[in-house]
C-alpha cells in the first residue's frame, strides 16, 4: 500500500482498506449489510407480477427504471399485471421515469395502461417532479386504489 492512499479501518471485519475516496469500504460494508438485512428477513425475492405480500402490506410501492422504460420489451399486458400487482400490495404507488428508453419518448403503454387500470377501479395521475434522471422525464406515475 502507497503511503499517499488513506487507511481506513472497516468496522465489520477489522481489516485495512485502502481506496480513493474510501470505494473498498463502502462496497464491503454495503455487501455485510445486505447480508445481515437479508438473514434478518429485510430483504425478500419477489418477482412482478406476482409479489409475496399481503393486500395492502405496504403504504407506498415505487417502481423506477423498469416498467415504462423498457417498453419494447416489456408487453402491454406485463405492464397492466405488474401494476394491478403492486397497487394489490400498497395504498399508492409510483412509477419514475415513463419514457421508452429506445427513443426517449413517452412510453406506448402508458395510456393504455392508464386506461385499464382506471376500468378496475384504480385511479391514476401524472404529477410532475423536481428532478430529470433520464433526459425529458420530468413526470411520474401515480396510482392509487380508489
Amino acid at each position: 500500500m502507497s503511503q499517499n492512499q488513506p487507511v481506513r479501518q472497516n468496522k465489520f471485519n477489522n481489516a485495512n482498506v485502502a481506496g480513493a475516496n474510501g470505494r473498498a469500504l463502502i462496497s464491503t460494508t454495503r455487501k455485510h449489510h445486505g447480508i445481515i438485512g437479508k438473514k434478518a428477513g429485510r430483504y425478500i425475492n419477489g418477482s412482478l407480477p406476482v409479489l409475496p405480500f399481503n393486500d395492502d402490506e405496504f403504504e407506498l410501492a415505487l417502481c423506477s427504471h423498469y416498467l415504462f422504460l423498457y417498453s419494447e420489451h416489456v408487453t402491454l399486458n406485463q405492464h397492466i399485471l405488474s401494476l394491478k400487482e403492486l397497487c394489490r400490495v400498497s395504498k399508492e404507488v409510483r412509477i419514475y421515469p415513463l419514457l421508452s428508453i429506445e427513443d426517449n419518448e413517452q412510453s406506448k403503454h402508458l395510456n393504455p395502461v392508464m386506461t385499464s387500470l382506471l376500468s378496475s377501479g384504480i385511479s391514476t395521475s401524472l404529477v410532475s417532479v423536481e428532478y430529470e434522471f433520464q433526459k425529458g422525464a420530468k413526470e411520474m406515475l401515480v396510482a392509487k386504489r380508489v
